[in-house]
Formats: structure tokens, sequence, C-alpha cells
């Protein structure tokens, strides 16, 4: 058995001050000190600082120069890396709208290295594309977008975690019935669609659960159309959020969390291959990003092209710029995402029996240590003794 002491540890409704955590592969006991030092095979001193669930980033694309589309096991495993150091345990590798045989490769490629030994767990994939609006789209490659259909989710509805599309794409809703009917634990997400509130509200009664990066690539909010943004503000779906303080303004923030439940908030990172490295230009999906003061926008029309974001600052960004508590925002990072992916039961809080997946960080959540399934996958604190 190992333990965590003199930890601020992050629970879902409130922060033990003082505690410790003991745990194998899961967390076998949390309390507060004193704890007897000496007995147990690892022991880390948190020196006061937090103790976070493994976050889970369910929509990024990838980082120091790796992209989930690269379709390659070192190009994941380098995204794994970065994510590690960054208390990321678990994560979506997320597709962009390409050929439907580079997709294809990117799917074979998650499916397989979802079975692997990395230092960030491989939940699945994300697929963002290629069923979205011409109109709404964003960073995506207009080349390659399509109509839904079911058949390239019929391939790999095991590795097909989320799907990002435009409901008002679909057909008399066909693509969403039978996606609904055939695989009720993907989960549909709006998301770079010119749907108005009506055809979001219809997408929702038919099944839909989510929408994607709100307010950026939607439809957004006017008294005389209230779009995708006011069915998410009305309605009790999920939401993914960007805070970067550059997608969405930070007053958005405070108005979000007093609109919408808390436990519907999910927050996100899109960051893409530039994320951890320095300003520049960088290849996205074959498309040409320019990266400069940390902001990737497309070179052809400056768009935004995703983030160089990490979820461990966009909680920061959260709390500073709202009164929320910090567990009420990390849930944000971790049970909330794990609750939208049906598996909070082991993942994505700080409570007895779940799986050990743990981030230790300072105040201002840089973290030093994150540990995956109880084993440390990342160690930066030179104080810490195996």
């Amino acid at each position: 058995m190992k333990a965590i002491y003199n930890a601020k540890i992050i629970t879902p409704k409130k922060v033990i001050t003082n505690g410790y955590l003991l745990y194998t592969n899961r967390i076998i006991e949390i309390g507060t000190m004193p704890l007897p030092i000496g007995q147990y095979e690892q022991e880390i001193d948190a020196e006061g600082g937090y103790a976070l669930p493994g976050l889970i980033d369910i929509h990024t694309h990838g980082n120091c120069g790796a992209d989930s589309m690269d379709s390659c096991a070192k190009s994941l495993k380098t995204i794994c890396d970065f994510n590690s150091q960054n208390g990321i345990t678990s994560f979506l590798p997320t597709t962009m709208t390409d050929s439907l045989n580079n997709i294809k490769n990117a799917l074979i490629n998650i499916r397989n290295c979802k079975k692997l030994a990395l230092n960030s767990r491989i939940l699945g994939a994300h697929l963002e594309g290629p069923f979205i609006n011409k109109l709404k789209k964003g960073a995506q490659n207009e080349q390659y977008i399509v109509k839904p259909n079911s058949t390239l989710i019929d391939e790999f509805s095991d590795v097909i975690k989320i799907i990002t599309y435009a409901p008002e794409q679909d057909n008399d809703f066909i693509f969403t019935e039978y996606l609904t009917q055939h695989y009720p634990n993907i989960v549909l997400s709006m998301g770079h669609s010119l749907a108005s509130y009506d055809i979001a509200c219809y997408a929702l009664e038919r099944g839909v659960k989510s929408a994607t990066h709100l307010f950026n690539g939607m439809t957004s909010l006017h008294h005389r159309e209230p779009g995708i943004v006011g069915a998410v503000l009305e309605k009790d779906i999920y939401c993914e959020l960007i805070a970067d303080n550059i997608h969405v303004h930070p007053a958005w923030y405070r108005i979000i969390s007093n609109v919408k439940k808390l436990n519907k908030l999910v927050l996100i990172s899109d960051s893409m291959k530039a994320t951890g490295l320095s300003d520049g230009e960088y290849d996205f999906a074959g498309q040409t990003v320019v990266v400069k003061n940390n902001i990737a926008r497309l070179k052809h029309n400056n768009s935004l092209a995703g983030s160089t974001l990490t979820l461990n600052k966009a909680i920061l960004n959260i709390m500073k710029n709202s009164n929320l508590s910090i567990c009420e925002v990390v849930n944000m990072a971790s049970l909330n995402p794990a609750t939208l992916l049906n598996i909070n039961k082991d993942y994505g809080s700080l409570e007895e029996l779940k799986v050990a997946d743990i981030a230790l960080c300072n105040e201002e959540l840089t973290v030093h240590t994150t540990i995956l399934a109880g084993i440390t996958v990342y160690n930066n604190n030179k104080n810490e003794g195996e």
C-alpha cells in the first residue's frame, strides 16, 4: 500500500485539509492526519499542496508536435507523456475532418494504442467531423465535410466515444435516431453547426447529450433566434467549454455557472500540436496554423484553430474569474466528463474504491506528480521518495 499525506485533498464536495490518502491501484482510505509514516511502500509528502483527481480531457487533438491524426503510436505516446505532466490521466484523442481513409487510420491507431500501458489512459476517440456544416467549419477542412452516415460508426463503434456533428445536416434525424438506438453509449454532441434553436431542441429530444465547445462553431444567442447556445443554456445537457480566456470571454464563466447546472459543464483543452511548444507555424489537418502569444489561428483566414491550453490551466482560469469553489471547478475537468462517458463508477473523483488516478500540484495548479492507477507516471518533485 502507498500513501500521500499532508495534502489538501479535493473531493467532489469538499476540501480535506491536512489529509492523507492510502492507495494501491484503487483508493483504499481517505482521512485527516495524523498518519504513521514509515510503513508504506511509497510515501509522498504533498507539502500542503493539492491532491486532485486525475483530470479527463474529452477533446484534445494533440501537443508537443504530435497529433491524433498522425496515425502512429509514437505520436499518441508523446501526447500521453505531456498529458501526464499536466495531471491528465485519461483522454479522448480527437480526430479532424479529413479523408475517410485518414480518419480510419487514426481510429485504428487509437484502437491499438488503447491497449498499451502509456502515461495517460486512452479511453477511446472523439470524432470531430466530418459530419459538420461547412458554414461553421472553423479550422476543419471543408474539402472533406460530408453528410452524417453510420458506416464509419458501425466499423469503429468500439473506439468512438463522442461524435461532434451538425444535426441540421442529418436529414429527418435518421443518423441521430440510428445511433441513439444502436449505440446508446456513444455521446452525440452538437458542434460546428448552423442549427436553429428549434432544430437543436429536436436533436436533444432525439438523443443528443452534449454541445461541443460552447459558443464556438455554432449559432449564437440572439433575442429573436436563441440558436444552439440558447438551447444549451435552457436544457439540461452537457456542454464543453474552452476556458483559455480567448475562445470565451471570462465573464461567461460567471454567467454560465449561474445559468447551467454545474455538473453539466465540462472543461476541455481543444489543444493542438503546438501546445507545449513555442510560437511558430504548424500543420493542422493539412492547413497552416500560426501560433502567436500562445493563440493558434489559421494562416489563410485568421480563424481560431484549437488552443494551446491544458486542463489544469483551464481550472485556474475559471477560479480566477468566478466565485466557484475549487471542488466545483475541478469536477468540471474530472467527475463531469467521467459521468458524461458513464465511467464515473471508477474514475473522475478521489473517493474510496475508485481507481487511484491522482495529480499533485501547487496553489497555481502546476503539477509535480501524476499517479495512474496507483503507479507514478510523472514525478518532477525532487523531495519525493519512491
